[in-house]
């Protein structure tokens, strides 16, 4: 058709757009080359174990010899999720051990995609099993605790693990890489402030006296950078099997119980959510507790009775 004067002027076609396209399981669509692509199988678990604590990166180690002895000299390239689903279906144990080798497996795969190396994260799409929480079945109540302190009265450093490991809510890697220099004393009170490090980064808690007097009974004579503890965690579980049963305790106790005790004690003393929250290292309560914040000065190992 003819256009007139009064006609508008055609507008040019838009050059097209290649749309980059990243979600989960796929790569990025259209868009340059990734770094690390080229990276080895060793390369991605290396960084995949990288700054991982002691106790975790053992535990991760095992759990991907078997994923290789699973998958053989295949690249982790290769590995799709149907290999994913038939692995797990070779793997034996409770729920919970199931689901936590396979989540130490999705870790992996997700690692290798972020760094460019995987083209897809098969992993993400993997269903983990379910697992009833057992949580209320670990619960020590504070008459307890004080009958498991009484029991190692006349053994003065296993009193003192046990009273650091309730005292601070600590995992018992990370008491056990605790360093002196990491303890420092509250100029303003008895007690002090103690920095861990674990599966979420550092933190800075605030113990009271009766926590910070055990701490320091065990740092006492050590240097700086060394460990006030000198033992192993099957060393410390192994001082607790034999505190709970001195107790009369049928509870088969470990560390994690004490730390389950610390936050709930607290908790039952008036410790605010996001107090606990923090002492704990916890990256979330709740919900609620993700608008909630605690003051630098405050640690709900203070608002324990012991």
């Amino acid at each position: 058709m003819e256009m007139t004067s009064g006609d508008p002027e055609p507008r040019a076609p838009r050059p097209l757009r290649r749309r980059l396209v990243r979600t989960s399981l796929g790569a990025v669509a259209g868009g340059p080359s990734r770094p690390d692509a080229d990276a080895s199988d060793e390369r991605i678990v290396e960084l995949w174990l990288r700054d991982r604590p002691a106790n975790t990166r053992v535990a991760y180690e095992r759990d991907y010899a078997r994923f290789r002895a699973f998958i053989g000299s295949r690249s982790l390239r290769t590995v799709g999720l149907g290999d994913l689903s038939d692995f797990a279906a070779t793997l034996t144990g409770s729920a919970a051990t199931r689901r936590r080798t396979l989540s130490a497996i999705k870790a992996l795969l997700t690692t290798g995609f972020k760094m460019g190396a995987l083209r897809f994260n098969v992993g993400a799409a993997l269903r983990l099993p379910k697992v009833v929480s057992r949580r209320t079945e670990r619960r020590l109540e504070e008459i307890e605790l004080f009958r498991l302190l009484t029991a190692v009265e006349d053994k003065p450093r296993d009193r003192a693990i046990i009273e650091a490991l309730y005292g601070t809510g600590a995992r018992v890697d990370e008491l056990v890489q605790l360093k002196r220099q990491q303890l420092v004393a509250d100029i303003d009170g008895a007690g002090g402030y103690v920095t861990l490090y674990g599966k979420h980064g550092g933190r800075t808690i605030r113990v009271g006296r009766r926590t910070w007097d055990a701490l320091q009974f065990l740092a006492d004579g050590k240097e700086p950078d060394a460990r006030i503890i000198a033992i192993t965690d099957e060393r410390i579980r192994q001082i607790l099997t034999a505190a709970a049963a001195a107790a009369g305790l049928k509870k088969k106790l470990s560390p994690h119980w004490l730390r389950h005790a610390h936050g709930s004690h607290a908790h039952q003393r008036g410790a605010p959510a996001a107090t606990i929250r923090d002492t704990l290292g916890h990256a979330s309560l709740s919900t609620t507790d993700l608008y909630l914040s605690s003051a630098p000065t405050d640690g709900s190992s203070l608002y324990l009775q012991f």
